[in-house]
């Protein structure tokens, strides 16, 4: 993924105020229009070279005017090119959304899919009784909707692993693990991160903590790292308890996912299971104390709420947490710009 590159758009160019909102009130359409054409493959279609609408629409068995349509309203957002008389080609944006590269294909599919759409017709609800309005929208708690609806499942695994492709390789370079003889990752899901950070520490072995349900995901993705046999499989809840025996706990976007309360809980549980002087990282992203604000950071922190009543925090609030259950926040590590988002790794010691 190219996180320089940039392509003029009419779109992102100055605009009167009005346009300027009229475009910030019709961005649903945008995401369904990005989600359509990672659904469509249509960048995989054009990596080896332009083509026409007709030639498109063919492919992925559509119309040929409503492709052409829909190409047309890509190439004014600069998602495209068109290089001729209803001839489209790839460029820097589009190859993002390509399925054989690391890339944001994962989040544009699971953004057109109804759980993720749904809870934002209620944003209002949320923001006023400050809660997710997943059960209100779904029925269900957003993990179990997952378990039920493979599409979004795998979309949503997609996006994880495109998450870890950013994010492994930075904390690998960025962050000592070699003092470490064994890492518990805690709502490891099935193991992407778990197994950069084994990586980079040999002498380590792993415990991958999560719902039983994700643990034969977890088995094959250690596998087929060659790293099983470095790997105890342990299903649970950490809201109830996390396994002992670590000397390196590790959150990784765990805590964005919870309000205080339950954040508090977590790390109550790590507090209670790990040793005096063993160390906690949280993985997250940092929120600024003041503007500018990053507007991806702050769109996933009103998401959080919706989703899964989740939060980002600055570092006072980290740190305030991390205090109250016993921990010394002992210094943070910014990692690099992946094009992704803006992670921090924050290092704390068990007092």
């Amino acid at each position: 993924m190219e996180a320089s590159s940039s392509v003029p758009s009419p779109w992102t160019a100055p605009d009167t105020p009005v346009r300027q909102v009229l475009k910030m009130a019709i961005g649903y359409q945008v995401s369904a229009v990005v989600s359509a054409v990672a659904q469509l493959t249509i960048p995989d279609l054009l990596a080896g070279g332009a083509k026409r609408a007709a030639e498109l629409a063919e492919a992925v068995d559509a119309h040929p005017d409503t492709v052409l349509r829909l190409m047309r309203v890509a190439v004014s957002l600069g998602l495209f090119e068109q290089v001729g008389p209803g001839t489209f080609a790839i460029n820097p944006l589009s190859q993002c959304l390509r399925s054989d590269v690391h890339s944001v294909r994962g989040v544009a599919l699971a953004s057109g899919r109804i759980a993720h759409v749904r809870p934002v017709e209620h944003m209002v609800t949320a923001i006023r009784e400050n809660r997710s309005v997943v059960k209100d929208t779904l029925g269900m708690e957003i993990w179990e909707y997952w378990d039920q609806d493979p599409e979004t499942k795998a979309a949503m695994t997609e996006h994880l692993v495109e998450v870890n492709a950013a994010t492994g390789p930075a904390i690998q370079q960025h962050y000592d693990l070699s003092r470490f003889r064994r890492i518990v990752d805690i709502g490891g899901n099935e193991g992407f991160f778990l197994a950069y950070l084994l990586q980079a520490a040999p002498q380590a072995t792993g415990v991958l903590f999560d719902r039983p349900e994700v643990m034969d995901e977890a088995r094959e993705t250690m596998a087929a790292k060659g790293l099983a046999d470095r790997v105890e499989f342990v299903g649970g809840d950490f809201m109830d308890h996390v396994p002992p025996g670590g000397d390196l706990y590790v959150l990784k976007g765990i805590l964005h996912d919870s309000n205080n309360q339950v954040a508090a809980r977590i790390l109550a549980n790590c507090e209670a299971a790990a040793a005096p002087g063993s160390t906690l990282i949280l993985v997250e992203g940092m929120m600024p104390d003041q503007p500018p604000y990053d507007p991806i950071v702050q769109l996933v922190d009103i998401n959080m709420l919706l989703m899964v009543d989740g939060r980002e925090r600055n570092l006072g609030e980290f740190s305030a947490l991390l205090d109250a259950a016993g921990y010394d926040v002992i210094g943070t590590t910014a990692l690099p710009e992946t094009g992704y988002f803006p992670f921090h790794v924050i290092e704390a010691r068990h007092r």
